[in-house]
């Protein structure tokens, strides 16, 4: 049986409009992160046009990801082309 994939992520908005997520968050993206956190909690998912974003708004989850869990995490190609600018953070 084949598993949706969509079902397997945090709790977040409908995925059914992506572009007006973005459109949302070029606009106001305090207000767009804001009412994330408020409706869907500390973790959450959301589709920024074609972008997958997940979003961590609690610090002590934030520090285990960044410095406890680092090696389960990679990061994506645009921050691994820009590493010889921007370092490792």
């Amino acid at each position: 049986m084949a598993t949706n994939l969509e079902d397997e992520n945090p709790p977040g908005p409908s995925h059914a409009r992506p572009i007006k997520t973005l459109h949302q968050f070029i606009h106001n993206p305090i207000n767009v992160l804001t009412n994330l956190a408020k409706n869907y909690g500390d973790i959450s998912y959301f589709k920024l046009g074609l972008q997958r974003v997940y979003m961590i708004n609690d610090p002590n989850l934030n520090e285990q990801i960044l410095i406890g869990d680092h090696s389960n995490f990679t990061k994506g190609k645009r921050a691994r082309i820009t590493k010889g600018l921007l370092g490792e953070g």
